[in-house]
């Protein structure tokens, strides 16, 4: 079912790619115009299962933009390496989740090591802004994540891509759902300025709010705001521990996206419209049915644009051998089902 954005996708790499040799030569020619279709590549959480395979494969599918949702490998910054390497070859959006300050969290929650108080306010937050670490060797791990995916970072910020009509906002970095945001109030509070969740869905409404008119606007999150459901399968219901059960949404990512405009059940359509979309799945490698290789999983999201602007189409999950062969497809979602559906109710 997702063969006609592929196409799409490659005709697109192809016009750019003819653009520039004529251009190197001289010769003038119309501008292209915009596509009507994005494919979004959706990386859920790696727990130290991504490297230089996952490239390939990912490349291999040939999608138009790359989100990585986060918890990398606790702190290591083997994968925000790997990442890194997609940096220039293909539009890439990432945010940091709760295990990528694993450690960092813990010292500061405990109190065992002294950071400043943030000087600065939310509001003046840049893109993907960098967390005040000062120099201490005990934050040089998360001081290299940072600085390995800066380019394609979006916490707290928005990337818009020159070359497609595509804008990522990022939401609170490293989340981990809940009350994260009040257990953690002292960590946001020194790193990067943010008290409370009005402040944090100021900082990310304005950047909804700022997306260029006409752009795809995604919102990229490592945690699902509050209020899509509290039992253990729902889109972010707690589904560990004893029992499970609970809300564990994003007050401030819910209020931003207020003020912007069984299995877990990985896609939602919320009651304001929007379409919510889980990309992770532990683990995110299995072996191949052969015995040879190693299958990665990507969600795979389709967005169309129409005269009422940019719409979610399609929603997949697919496994993946390095080549970009695709050896299971997984339906989650699709505007066709979905209207079905309602012309049954």
């Amino acid at each position: 079912m997702w063969w006609s954005g592929r196409e799409q996708s490659c005709s697109n790499r192809l016009l750019r790619r003819l653009s520039s040799v004529l251009a190197a030569l001289g010769v003038r020619s119309a501008p292209a115009a915009p596509p009507r279709r994005l494919r979004l590549a959706v990386v859920g959480d790696c727990h130290g299962q991504y490297n230089e395979d996952d490239n390939a494969a990912l490349l291999a599918l040939v999608p138009d933009a790359a989100l990585f949702v986060g918890d990398y490998d606790n702190e290591a910054a083997d994968i925000p390496r790997t990442i890194a390497k997609l940096h220039g070859a293909l539009p890439v959006a990432s945010i940091m989740g709760n295990h990528d300050a694993w450690y960092l969290s813990k010292l500061i929650a405990r109190e065992r090591t002294a950071l400043d108080s943030a000087s600065s306010s939310a509001s003046s937050l840049a893109p993907g802004a960098q967390p005040r670490l000062g120099e201490s060797a005990e934050f040089e791990s998360v001081r290299q994540q940072h600085s390995l995916l800066a380019p394609s970072n979006v916490g707290w910020g928005r990337r818009d891509f020159e070359a497609l009509p595509l804008s990522v906002v990022g939401g609170r970095p490293l989340s981990s759902g809940g009350a994260s945001l009040e257990r953690h109030a002292r960590m946001y509070s020194s790193l990067w300025g943010v008290r409370g969740a009005e402040e944090s869905a100021a900082v990310i409404a304005k950047h909804v709010r700022a997306a260029p008119p006409g752009a795809a606007t995604v919102m990229l999150a490592h945690n699902g705001p509050s209020g899509l459901g509290s039992a253990r399968d729902d889109i972010c219901g707690k589904d560990w521990g004893g029992g499970g059960g609970g809300d564990w949404g994003d007050e401030d990512l819910r209020l931003a996206l207020s003020d912007g405009g069984g299995q877990r059940s990985m896609v939602c359509r919320g009651a304001d419209g929007r379409l919510y979309v889980n990309g992770a799945r532990v683990p995110r490698w299995r072996t191949a049915p052969s015995g040879c290789g190693v299958e990665r999983l990507f969600t795979m999201v389709d967005l169309e644009q129409s005269s009422g602007g940019w719409a979610a189409a399609r929603v997949e999950q697919v496994w993946a051998l390095p080549d970009g062969r695709v050896t299971e497809r997984e339906p989650l979602w699709s505007v066709d089902d979905e209207l079905l559906e309602s012309m049954r109710e």
